[in-house]
């Protein structure tokens, strides 16, 4: 035989067994439940950037939450960490000092802001409105001759393309617009009976919302956890909930998505001003949209409010899965339009090095089955992120710590990985993934990505393998 064919063949046979047998491959492809569907992982070093050990990590997989990666480097490149949303409050009309009177309209102009009183920048008795009003009356003022507008014009109100409908009404799939308000969020307030029988609705939070709305209530009183969900119109207040909720609960919250965030801004401005003495004169809402006419226009900025560091919204966005902050960030990046703020996305990869042609996007936070991307890309943006070390500072103590926070608190717990392994989780039906950092048992920093698709495999019994995989690439690497 040839000399130079002998040794490319010994290269090839390495290279295969150094891929897929350093990890014991067979476990996978003979297990029933995974066989059928595509699992894919890719092992990188980080000192390096070479490639360790991979399998199937060319082949487009569905990612779920592990995609906000993306989202979450682009927004700290192109918006940079000091990043923050503005929400101005103005009038379209004359304050007079002598008299304490406004005349004309207060408007509240929003740009895309996640955080506004969402619950992990605000307790529930602080609420934002106080703050804006205190600011008013510090100014003198004590009577509005006219309205409350809300000024949504910036961009249109935005769900992100083939997003799932019956997501929709749940909290994790709230749309996104410029005036974003308590995470986009309310919750429905169970009581709940013994196991098998029926739960039932004891009103909501924000408690206004529960006389406009109409529920149809098909939930059950059983099981551990919450298992129940929401259908319906985002922008409505019918619901059916159906699932089942834990027994013997004398109060259980059930998250929902809000149909209109900018209705219970106006709802907390109006009671503040009446709590803090200030009379206004119309108390009927206006709301302004992005295709509206622009009847209503400050003309006199009153206080601007600003959200906190981009820093602080990564730490949110990756430590909780946060999907209404990761999608209005990329509208952000967009300039207010959600597709270009995809293309700046790709472009920026591009300027990195990075194939963006294995990465397809239609959202930023990886709730869209239509996103694809390879785990080989995923560890090549790990390298990346690692070697610019401001971004990867900011990245790796945003991710959620195995055993010990966030997405990834009982993952690993009691095991090497807890307090070790660093990185973002993703779930949706039949889809799980984790994408991150590791210390191995050897000492060596890795940057590793698995992702598997349709399984047929409970949650539990799919994090349970993966968690074991993990725990593999810990011990042999």
């Amino acid at each position: 035989m040839n000399k130079s064919l002998f040794l490319l063949i010994c290269v090839i046979q390495s290279a295969c067994l150094f891929s897929q047998d350093v990890l014991n491959m067979a476990l996978w492809e003979k297990d029933s439940a995974y066989n059928a569907g595509v699992f894919s992982y890719s092992v990188r070093d980080l000192e390096s950037g070479e490639l360790m050990a991979e399998y199937q990590s060319g082949k487009y997989v569905v990612p779920a939450s592990t995609l906000k990666l993306v989202t979450s480097y682009a927004a700290l490149k192109l918006l940079g960490p000091g990043f923050r949303f503005q929400t101005m409050v103005g009038t379209d009309g004359i304050f007079s000092p002598d008299s304490a009177e406004l005349t004309g309209n207060i408007i509240i102009e929003g740009e895309g802001d996640p955080t506004l009183q969402s619950r992990f920048f605000y307790e529930e008795d602080t609420l934002i409105a106080t703050e804006w009003v205190k600011k008013l009356k510090q100014k003198g003022l004590k009577t509005i001759k006219g309205k409350i507008v809300i000024d949504m014009k910036k961009f249109p109100v935005t769900i992100p393309d083939n997003w799932i409908w019956s997501d929709l009404s749940n909290a994790y799939g709230a749309f996104i617009s410029p005036l974003n308000y308590r995470d986009n969020q309310m919750r429905y307030v169970f009581k709940t009976a013994s196991s098998g029988e029926k739960a039932e609705v004891l009103g909501t939070l924000p408690e206004f919302l529960f006389r406009n709305m109409d529920i149809k209530n098909y939930v059950i009183s059983k099981g551990t956890e919450d298992d129940a969900y929401v259908t319906g119109s985002p922008f409505e207040y019918r619901k059916k909930i159906f699932g089942k909720l834990p027994p013997h609960q004398a109060q259980f919250y059930l998250k929902g998505s809000l149909p209109e965030p900018w209705l219970a801004l106006f709802h907390d401005m109006k009671n503040q001003l009446k709590a803090q003495g200030i009379f206004l004169a119309d108390t009927l809402p206006v709301f302004q949209f992005h295709d509206d006419k622009s009847e209503f226009v400050i003309r006199h900025t009153l206080l601007t409010h600003f959200s906190p560091t981009l820093d602080k919204m990564i730490r949110v966005l990756l430590t909780y899965s946060h999907n209404l902050y990761t999608e209005a960030l990329l509208i952000a990046m967009g300039k207010g339009n959600l597709h270009q703020g995809i293309e700046r996305v790709k472009k920026l990869l591009s300027e990195k090095g990075l194939d963006y042609d294995h990465l397809h996007m239609s959202d930023g936070s990886g709730l869209s089955r239509n996103n694809l991307v390879t785990t080989d890309f995923f560890t090549q943006l790990l390298y990346r992120i690692y070697q610019d070390k401001k971004i990867y500072g900011i990245i790796n103590n945003s991710l959620p710590v195995s055993g010990k926070n966030g997405t990834l608190l009982k993952v690993g717990k009691g095991t090497p990985l807890e307090g070790n392994l660093r990185a973002k989780t993703g779930y949706i039906n039949k889809v799980r993934s984790f994408a991150g950092y590791m210390k191995t048992k050897s000492g060596k920093n890795i940057a590793f990505s698995l992702i598997v698709n349709n399984y047929d495999a409970s949650f539990s019994a799919a994090q349970k393998k993966l968690t074991d995989f993990m725990l593999e690439i810990y011990d042999k690497f």
